[in-house]
């Protein structure tokens, strides 16, 4: 492995965690969940260049305790969106309400701006961030849990914004040890 490849091996992992959250939400909205094995394959894949990203780093003595959690929480991330659809699978929840679908859409949006917080080192947005994290936190994990399936979904979703938002503290650590050097 080179250090060009780790890059390249991360920007699969942003389009993994893309692709997991497109296909939990167009299933939620046909009540159909009969991609758990692409979701599944998904998740294996999100490993492996997880773990090929640490080890390439690790050779290429690039590896460092920032984007070492970086990757994993990421890795958690990824691993949020799949027992979230599995259960979901498993379960055969039907009918959700706006209120879910508005939850997942910032979920997204936060995503997007951790990634262009990473790539584009856009560090002003850690406020929109901060700000979007509170509310699917407190507001909207409230909100979710007056319905049955708000309920059932709300510990998932709310682990999701949770984990996802994590990752902002080693891309900041990241940012710091570029601006050092």
């Amino acid at each position: 492995p080179t250090g060009d490849k780790a890059d390249i091996l991360l920007r699969k992992v942003f389009f993994i965690i893309y692709e997991t959250m497109d296909i939990l939400i167009t299933d939620m909205k046909r009540s159909s969940f009969d991609h758990l094995g692409v979701m599944k394959d998904l998740m294996q894949r999100c490993d492996r260049f997880c773990n090929f990203y640490c080890r390439t780093l690790w050779k290429n003595k690039k590896l460092n305790p920032f984007a070492w959690t970086m990757v994993q929480q990421l890795l958690l991330t990824q691993h949020s969106f799949f027992y979230c659809y599995k259960a979901l699978s498993e379960n055969k929840y039907k009918n959700f309400s706006s209120s879910i679908f508005l939850y997942l859409h910032d979920v997204k949006k936060m995503f997007r701006i951790i990634e262009q917080m990473y790539y584009k080192k856009e560090l002003n947005d850690l406020t929109l961030a901060t700000k979007l994290k509170d509310n699917l936190l407190f507001s909207q994990t409230t909100q979710l849990q007056k319905t049955k399936v708000g309920i059932f979904l709300s510990p998932f979703l709310f682990d999701m914004a949770k984990t996802m938002f994590s990752v902002i503290s080693p891309i900041l650590g990241l940012n710091m040890e570029e601006n050092k050097n």
